[in-house]
């Protein structure tokens, strides 16, 4: 396995990590708790997940020490997108047509947290409630 590779894997779930959080985001205080990296670690790929434009960091004030919050940048403009399984899947982008990992046969199917329990639940959330007439 390469070292190009693993790198990938570290800041993609990382990002998934803080997408996962939602619109509260999550503090680097708590990816520390949460993952295996140092702190210099997570402030090194945070701050290049901000440069790259995929989060934003706040600095933040938690039990009296500072330290910066990561929301994904774009998490108040995803609407109901917002809680997709792909969005938060490690094997997103490789999940294609004709491939590997497919939307036909996603793993988190398995554990009814895959793209058609998705859409059924959200079809279900939209759809208004129909009413019938009663004799």
């Amino acid at each position: 396995m390469s070292w190009a590779f693993l790198k990938h894997d570290i800041y993609s779930q990382l990002f998934n990590l803080v997408v996962t959080a939602g619109r509260q985001g999550i503090s680097q205080r708590g990816l520390l708790e949460s993952t295996s990296l140092k702190s210099n670690q997570i402030s090194k790929i945070a701050i290049r997940l901000e440069k790259s434009g995929l989060i934003a960091r706040e600095r933040s004030l938690e039990d009296g020490r500072w330290t910066f919050l990561l929301k994904a940048a774009n998490a108040m403009n995803l609407g109901p997108y917002e809680s997709n399984p792909c969005m938060r899947c490690h094997l997103e982008d490789r999940c294609e047509p004709g491939g590997i990992v497919t939307p036909e046969r996603c793993a988190l199917e398995i554990h009814e947290q895959g793209l058609s329990d998705w859409v059924v639940r959200e079809y279900r959330r939209e759809k208004p409630m129909m009413l019938t007439p009663t004799s």
